[in-house]
């Protein structure tokens, strides 16, 4: 009995290991925001991931100008300071092979957001 749960969680641990290896963050993710409330468009979003160091960026399409903060990610999910206010908004992540959705995780943010890797 013991020996079928000790092959069985190191069956589980491995698959968990190889997901998250294949599924690396590291690169850029480009794509764009839309409020989840209204549908609106929120603007053109570049994600910087490189190891521990994270960035982000949000152009507005209407001026032109944009907008650098730092962002923080940790398993599913990540933390994106509000590039106007400072302030953390927490969100749910969702990877496949060249895709990431951002989806909101209570609090503050709102916007949804759908990225490209465009590099790794």
């Amino acid at each position: 009995m013991n020996k079928k749960l000790v092959l069985a969680g190191t069956a589980v641990m491995s698959a968990g290991l190889l997901t998250a290896c294949g599924n690396s963050l590291d690169g850029t993710w480009e794509g764009t925001g839309q409020d989840s409330e209204t549908g609106a468009a929120a603007g053109n979003v570049s994600l910087e991931i490189d190891g521990g160091d994270c960035n982000w960026s949000v152009t507005d399409t209407s001026t032109g100008e944009t907008k650098t903060a730092r962002c923080e990610e940790s398993g599913n999910s990540i933390k994106l300071a509000d590039v106007d206010t400072g302030k953390d908004l927490k969100y749910d992540m969702e990877q496949t092979d060249e895709s990431l959705t951002l989806t909101p995780d209570g609090g503050d943010a709102k916007d949804i957001l759908v990225l490209t890797r465009v590099s790794e």
